[in-house]
């Protein structure tokens, strides 16, 4: 108010990130045809058959968790627990949440590098002012190398402790469990000719992704609204879509006001960061002190050198999420802070920079959404999973900086 401002504008400062609201709202939609179409069964009845060795079990796990969490975003990680627990369980692990965690948070930081729901990429993109469809490829291809890396750090570690051995009694009841799910499903494929198997199921995911994505650059390479907005656009028609195509389009008008009506008010949390972070950001743009910000960054960047600085901008993206600043809050604030040409960096490089930054915060982050909602699950400290997923993170670390020095 002592700058002048009205107070109309001052409330209109709050809505800065309604763009990125919506999206989070309209998010869950796109869950509803996936537990109308049974697809959770589908993944458990995968898992069962994948069950010959740990490693490949958690090949499995991230896999689908990297697949599901490219447009479930955070709703992901409750619906992959509880669809692998039962197979998990049987293996006889000695920390099976451990194991749970390392697969399905693994698989799903990773998809966050690249998938147009994520909200890390869609306000490092929004505030870069760099097109989704322009660098696209490359996020996908750090996300899909960093679940190749996950896959491998786990297979070095289980080679070292010896975890997944076949020879133990676990793995031999394991085995006796695979040959009896199969021989379970052959019986209900005797008694129901027509009904779909579990991998026609988890292609149509597949097809569904595809069909989204496609759709998405087609758009926001016609008009001008941006990814965030016409990412939001495409939810509800999608899911809409996907529900007819499994002929279950009353039961989703019917899911769809029960998730408006009971669920969507239990967003607040949500919207109130949201909210916040959109504040926080015009408010240092009117107060003038987003200047010392710019400032002090451009004299680290003149000090350590371009290249340098870009290698550490995902550790200081990291360093706010540890200090309790949420992983969106951190990129908005950053990036708002930063001008590509006067430090020497292309907006790529600073756009990927600041998603990787994100991919780390929502593994090991003790205050990220993501560790939260497995510690409530699971009930241990996010500290405890955060010390679990360390390890791949320092490796993602490297393999980011090195594509940055390379890119």
């Amino acid at each position: 108010m002592q700058k002048g401002i009205n107070l109309y504008t001052y409330i209109l400062i709050y809505g800065d990130m309604l763009y990125l609201l919506s999206l989070f709202a309209m998010l869950p939609l796109l869950a509803i045809p996936l537990q109308l179409g049974n697809y959770d069964q589908s993944i458990e009845q995968i898992l069962y058959k994948k069950t010959r060795s740990v490693t490949q079990l958690h090949r499995t796990i991230s896999s689908i968790s990297f697949l599901l969490s490219s447009f479930l975003n955070l709703a992901t990680i409750p619906i992959m627990y509880y669809s692998i627990k039962s197979a998990v369980e049987k293996i006889g692990l000695k920390n099976t949440n451990k194991f749970m965690s390392l697969a399905i948070i693994n698989g799903y930081a990773v998809s966050v590098a690249w998938s147009p729901f994520s909200g890390g990429v869609a306000i490092a993109l929004e505030t870069t002012k760099v097109p989704w469809s322009s660098v696209f490829y490359k996020l996908f291809i750090i996300g899909l190398f960093g679940l190749f890396l996950n896959w491998l750090m786990f297979w070095i570690i289980d080679k070292r402790t010896g975890s997944g051995q076949e020879e133990n009694p676990s793995d031999k009841h394991n085995h006796a469990v695979s040959e009896m799910a199969s021989a379970q499903e052959f019986e209900e494929e005797a008694h129901q000719p027509f009904t779909q198997k579990p991998i026609t199921k988890i292609l149509q995911i597949v097809l569904v992704i595809l069909l989204l994505i496609s759709v998405n650059v087609g758009l926001t390479s016609i008009w001008p609204l941006g990814l965030v907005v016409t990412t939001t656009i495409l939810a509800f028609p999608f899911a809409l879509l996907w529900a007819l195509a499994l002929k279950k389009g009353t039961a989703y008008w019917g899911e769809t006001k029960s998730y408006v009506i009971n669920k969507m008010p239990g967003m607040a949390d949500q919207f109130a960061i949201f909210l916040s972070t959109g504040f926080f950001v015009q408010a240092l743009q009117y107060s003038g002190y987003n200047h010392f910000v710019t400032e002090y960054i451009l004299q680290f960047n003149h000090w350590v050198g371009s290249n340098l600085f870009l290698l550490i901008l995902p550790l200081i993206t990291l360093g706010f999420g540890l200090m309790g600043m949420h992983p969106i809050t951190a990129i908005t604030l950053l990036a708002e802070s930063m001008n590509p040409s006067a430090l020497g960096i292309s907006a790529e490089h600073l756009a990927i920079a600041l998603v990787g930054g994100a991919v780390m915060t929502f593994s090991i982050g003790p205050f990220s959404g993501t560790l939260n909602m497995f510690s409530i699950i699971i009930r241990q400290s996010t500290f405890r999973i955060a010390a679990w997923n360390l390890l791949y993170t320092v490796s993602f670390f490297l393999f980011l900086a090195l594509v940055l020095l390379l890119i």
